[in-house]
């Protein structure tokens, strides 16, 4: 899948641990390119009145998701809306952009047809607060796509290559998030890359949930 990207020189770095840079790298290219289309690939063909990005970051994922919605919208705890603006403006796009608490989110319920969060609930002190929250502005047959990276071996050593120790990165492995997720609404699918490998021993997984 061809992800729209925006311009490398127009991509703001928006925190020490903000992996921008990495979707123009050779070596760690593929794998955060991976990780979107897997997301990009489970929202519903229908074009949908309103998508918000959960941890928008350096808006990396903004360009795309204008592809499939009307308006777009992006959360993040971070200050920094203003570079993305930026960004956003010389690759003539548009986001409502906002700055706040997943566990406390500044929208009314019912109010969004797709929500995307992308390595965002493995940081998160209160995760079931952050998935009721989500929970709370989907729409009724609202889609929900979460991402997170796997816990395990490789991926330890992966951060460790960064100069990170995912322990002080992740209060929240795979399975605790799946099963968080599971007591709150439905998961209609759960993809893995690689796709060829038990859950476990994969990199990176994406749910498509969905609220009833």
């Amino acid at each position: 899948m061809n992800i729209l990207l925006p311009d490398k020189g127009n991509i703001p770095v928006t925190g020490p641990e903000d992996p921008a840079l990495f979707y123009y790298k050779s070596i760690m290219r593929n794998f955060y390119l991976k990780r979107l289309a897997l997301a990009v690939g489970l929202i519903d063909k229908e074009s949908k009145e309103n998508i918000l990005d959960l941890g928008y970051g350096s808006g990396i994922l903004l360009p795309e998701l204008s592809r499939h919605s009307q308006k777009i919208f992006g959360l993040d705890s971070h200050l920094n809306a203003g570079p993305v603006k930026k960004m956003l403006k010389k690759e003539n796009k548009f986001a409502y952009l906002a700055s706040g608490d997943i566990s406390n989110l500044p929208y009314k319920n019912d109010s969004f047809d797709c929500i995307v969060c992308l390595s965002v609930l493995e940081h998160m002190e209160n995760l079931d607060s952050c998935i009721d929250e989500i929970v709370r502005v989907a729409r009724p047959s609202g889609q929900i796509i979460v991402g997170v990276p796997v816990d395990n071996f490789l991926m330890s050593l992966g951060f460790k290559s960064m100069g990170y120790n995912v322990c002080d990165i992740h209060k929240w492995g795979h399975r605790q998030i799946i099963k968080a997720v599971q007591n709150k609404i439905k998961i209609e699918r759960l993809k893995r890359f690689p796709f060829f490998v038990g859950l476990d021993y994969s990199f990176y997984i994406v749910l498509n949930c969905r609220k009833l």
